[in-house]
């Protein structure tokens, strides 16, 4: 049940009658949206034209329906580029990419209420902020969640009662393949920064052990690449800092790395998932060819007195201004790629052309 302050004829009031009764649940709070998931209900004709079921495949019973705040964290140009980059890599690369169903911003500036006590009001940090209107964006609705959850639930003793018994860990390489080819695309392909490329937005599914991801594009230029994920779709998503790159200018793109550091922070869950020999060569090379030169510059960048731990806060969330000549701009991904695919063991890839 949806609260709409007196108003009616609304896009949520309509939307209101696919959600199921009692199925509403918060998943995610960013700084400036909250994320629930909820079972959907189909209009039983569709004659009725309806908006939501036209542009939602009738095989689909559970999405996502991201309420976001309209603010000086997050304005109109965000929420443009937010949907428009995330449909145009998706409408290329479906495979890699969340799908956006529908979006639209609320008719009022009265902010409406999702029943409580899922939402209250606007999350912590937007909430002191000068809040002029709320939107919607439903998405589909990848079950496991994302990476930073897997990695808190494979470090649990009962890992089997928290995931599936048949389900096998994620293959670190695998990931690691998919998530640079796909900065890789961004950069080459798309001259955009996602901006925001972290474990929490790196969304997961998972199918059974003979699965195998497809990858086109990027450093695969004309083919197409199965590879072993251990049974795990992996796609990005939330595209809210998503950007044109702009040389000369601040940029978020520093971040379209910081996946990487959360690995490396947390490299003692990984070592599981491929031999000894290779995920120290893995780790060695991560740490070598890119934290280095990061945790170099945020040494340079820390404050007298300041915390490392605050340090590293600070200067993953500030914009870089970005040169012609970086490295970040396109040298990196494609190095980290080439060195990558040389750890692949030959059961991980199966090369076809498109």
């Amino acid at each position: 049940m949806i609260k709409f302050n007196g108003y009616s004829n609304t896009k949520l009031e309509l939307f209101q009658k696919h959600i199921k009764p009692g199925s509403l649940k918060e998943i995610g709070c960013g700084s400036y949206a909250r994320v629930y998931k909820i079972d959907y209900i189909r209009c039983s004709n569709l004659v009725e034209n309806c908006r939501f079921c036209l542009k939602i495949p009738p095989e689909i019973t559970n999405i996502c329906i991201k309420q976001f705040y309209m603010s000086n964290l997050y304005d109109n140009d965000d929420y443009n580029c937010e949907i428009t980059y995330q449909e145009l890599v998706y409408n290329k690369y479906p495979e890699l990419v969340v799908q956006i169903y529908d979006h639209w911003l609320h008719e009022t500036t009265e902010i409406p209420e999702l029943v409580s006590p899922i939402l209250q009001q606007p999350p912590g940090a937007a909430n002191g902020d000068n809040i002029l209107q709320t939107g919607f964006i439903i998405t589909e609705l990848m079950p496991e969640l994302d990476l930073h959850n897997y990695l808190k639930q494979v470090s649990l003793p009962s890992y089997a009662q928290n995931f599936s018994t048949a389900q096998s860990y994620i293959s670190m390489l695998g990931l690691l393949f998919i998530l640079i080819n796909l900065v890789y695309i961004l950069h080459y392909e798309f001259g955009i920064t996602h901006g925001d490329f972290r474990d929490r937005n790196i969304f997961l599914k998972y199918h059974n052990p003979n699965w195998r991801q497809i990858c086109t594009g990027g450093y695969l230029k004309g083919q197409k690449l199965e590879i072993n994920t251990g049974g795990w779709e992996i796609k990005l998503g939330d595209f809210g800092l998503a950007d044109k790159i702009n040389e000369g200018e601040g940029s978020f793109i520093i971040r379209d790395y910081e996946f990487l550091d959360n690995i490396y922070c947390l490299r003692a869950k990984w070592r599981h998932t491929c031999s000894g020999t290779e995920f120290n060569n893995l780790i060695g090379f991560i740490k070598k060819e890119f934290l280095e030169d990061i945790y170099d510059r945020i040494n340079k960048y820390r404050k007298i007195g300041q915390s490392i731990t605050d340090a590293r806060h600070t200067f993953w969330f500030n914009k870089h201004r970005i040169s012609p000549n970086s490295i970040f701009l396109y040298e990196l991904p494609q190095r980290i790629i080439i060195k990558i695919s040389e750890f692949l063991p030959t059961n991980t890839l199966s090369f076809t052309t498109l």
